[in-house]
C-alpha cells in the first residue's frame, strides 16, 4: 500500500512559560477575571467549568481546553 505524506501547518509553539498551576476549586467558586499580556491556557481535567472570554460564557468539559488571549 502507498501512502501519501501530507504536510502539517505549525499552530501553535510553545517558547516560554510564566507560570504553572493546578487548581481545584469548590462548585460556587467565582472568579471576578484578570488581564494579562500574555497568552493563558486553562484544562479542565474533570468534572465542569464554565469561563468567560470576550463577554461570552463558555462550559468546559473534561479534557477540554480553552486559551485566553492577551488582554482579554
Amino acid at each position: 500500500m502507498k501512502y501519501k505524506l501530507i504536510s502539517l501547518q505549525k499552530e501553535l509553539e510553545v517558547k516560554k512559560i510564566a507560570t504553572l498551576f493546578y487548581m481545584e476549586y469548590d462548585k460556587n467558586f467565582d472568579f471576578p477575571g484578570e488581564q494579562h499580556d500574555f497568552w493563558e491556557l486553562v484544562y479542565c481535567d474533570y468534572g465542569e467549568v464554565i469561563i468567560s472570554a470576550d463577554g461570552n460564557k463558555f462550559n468546559l468539559k473534561k479534557g477540554m481546553i480553552a486559551f485566553h488571549k492577551p488582554g482579554e
